[in-house]
């Protein structure tokens, strides 16, 4: 009997169809023909490695997103999910002689095991360059140049180069004085993109107030090279200090390249700490919703493999590049100068949600009633649009929005790539462990194995993962308060909010594993793209909620 599967793809893999794929493979070699017209030569290196190979050079949480698989030998191999390690590795081995500084170029597939969320590729083709054995920031400035000076060439419009620094927030956490866990925790929240996380860790922190400042203007810190005076003031450690001085070096030279009016400063950039350096970059275009290109200073990933070299580098990802130029030349119906496109949710949050908006100048005249029949409305200055809760989420991360409002909770299972810049402080539940009244697990002699349904199986994960305790978890899609009376699970795990349907079912709460309100969630792109009018919305909206309550 025939497969089900036999003619279907795995999820997140794709066909490029004629027309298509020619384009693609003509976007390709556009970029390597760049790279080799600026003196970089073309190295090619296999699509597997050994998967300790790829652990050296990123770390173990590199394993996570790793196709692995087994050699006739015992050996345990990869598909690379990037190639930068592959060239270290060569240049380490083959290439270690030198002549230094050298030069290299390639263009390849990768192929990266994630969470299977629509829309997001699992294979990918990037084209990059690698610039080894120089360790002054012009190689810094060089990169940058080639990256904007490739994407430019194989035609994608409106490109944005954001520049940032490695070194300057945790030289910032360190210089302030504040310990390791909270360093830890702020740094944990800075690189989720969670700035009311930030807040809070920092209301519990003793910071300095130059630092504290500039920690709550994140990811707002961006700006041209006056940006680096405003952050000096009141520093007073050295690290942060030299990391702006590096900044303020590399725009003088891009400056003197002819890009100060393409280039933007980002102290707020996140970007692998423990991976790069010194200063970092990523290209945006108004068309897209992810980075098209990123890059930075490495200096220490070729020690890892025995060769002591500084080395800057960028990758440039093709297949966003052609998704750029598509959607360019489609012309979809324009927005509004200055103006966002915000998706609000249908249900519990929708009325509040409204509400704000129109109490906050943001859209006056914005009624419930006002979409009727209609999912997309003008409002003021911006276009506002209604989808399901779980739903807000996806149109952000792609980019169909700019900017959305929705609830914590769904936040916690979508795990999508959003900035999360404001607690808006309506639609106040809590995330509980819940179990029959009388039950041993209500009196705390938790069963084992313990059984619990619910419909947030991700932070039910964590919260059990933290406790350090096992559970089978049951997912539902319905009304979980069924399933201890059915014996289908000895408790639940579920929202609340006054109680009532617990109480109906004969539930008691356990434990309160968190508490959600309605957040304001922003795309990766559009807060690079679009930060004054994403910021004003966020002072409007923030300034109505201290007001209103």
């Amino acid at each position: 009997m025939r497969s089900s599967t036999a003619a279907a793809r795995p999820g997140g893999f794709g066909d490029w169809l004629p027309g298509a794929a020619a384009a693609r493979r003509a976007l390709t070699a556009a970029l390597v023909e760049r790279f080799e017209a600026a003196g970089f030569q073309l190295i090619d290196t296999p699509t597997v490695e050994y998967a300790d190979t790829i652990q050296r050079g990123l770390g173990a949480v590199a394993q996570d997103e790793l196709f692995r698989f087994m050699d006739a030998d015992g050996s345990m191999l990869a598909l690379v999910g990037e190639r930068t390690v592959s060239v270290a590795r060569t240049v380490a081995t083959q290439l270690r002689r030198g002549p230094f500084p050298m030069r290299l170029c390639y263009a390849g597939p990768v192929v990266r095991n994630r969470a299977l969320l629509g829309g997001r590729r699992r294979e990918a083709l990037q084209a990059g360059c690698e610039l080894v054995g120089d360790a002054d920031l012009s190689a810094d400035a060089e990169c940058i140049a080639l990256a904007l000076q490739a994407v430019d060439s194989a035609g994608v419009p409106d490109i944005q180069v954001d520049v940032g620094h490695a070194g300057f927030l945790p030289a910032l956490l360190a210089g302030a004085g504040v310990d390791g866990a909270s360093r830890a925790t702020i740094g944990d929240a800075l690189a989720a993109r969670d700035l009311v996380a930030v807040e809070g860790a920092l209301a519990s922190t003793a910071v300095g107030a130059a630092e504290h400042a500039l920690l709550l203007r994140f990811p707002a810190l961006r700006g041209g090279r006056e940006l680096l005076d405003q952050a000096r003031e009141g520093l007073q450690a050295d690290a942060p200090l030299r990391a702006l001085d590096d900044l303020d070096r590399l725009w003088e030279m891009l400056r003197a390249r002819g890009l100060a009016d393409r280039v933007q400063l980002d102290l707020g950039a996140v970007r692998d700490w423990n991976y790069y350096t010194g200063p970092t970059f990523e290209l945006f275009s108004g068309d897209l919703g992810f980075p098209l290109g990123a890059g930075g200073r490495y200096d220490n990933l070729l020690e890892r493999f025995g060769l002591a070299q500084p080395a800057t580098g960028f990758v440039v990802h093709a297949d966003r590049c052609h998704d750029a130029i598509v959607r360019s030349a489609a012309s979809p119906r324009p927005r509004m100068a200055g103006g966002l496109r915000i998706a609000i949710p249908t249900g519990v949050l929708f009325s509040d949600a409204c509400a704000l908006l129109r109490d906050s100048g943001v859209a006056p005249d914005l009624h419930p009633e006002s979409f009727e029949r209609r999912l997309q409305i003008t409002a003021g200055d911006h276009e506002v649009i209604t989808v399901r809760p779980t739903d807000v989420p996806v149109y952000v991360e792609m980019g169909a929005c700019d900017c959305g409002i929705v609830g914590k909770d769904v936040l916690w299972e979508s795990r999508r790539d959003l900035y999360e810049i404001a607690d808006l402080g309506f639609g106040r539940c809590r995330l509980v462990l819940a179990a029959p009244e009388g039950s041993p697990l209500a009196t705390g002699a938790w069963p084992a194995p313990l059984r619990v349904a619910t419909k947030y199986p991700h932070a039910a994960r964590t919260f059990f993962a933290g406790r350090g305790d096992g559970a089978e978890l049951i997912r539902l899609h319905g009304s979980v308060e069924l399933a201890p009376s059915a014996g289908l699970s000895d408790g639940i795990i579920d929202i609340v909010a006054t109680g009532a349907t617990l109480r109906a079912n004969r539930l008691c709460e356990v434990e309160v594993i968190d508490e959600s309100t309605a957040r304001l969630v922003v795309n990766v792109a559009s807060m690079k793209t679009r930060s004054a009018a994403v910021g004003r919305l966020a002072t409007d909206l923030r300034r109505a909620v201290e007001t209103h309550g």
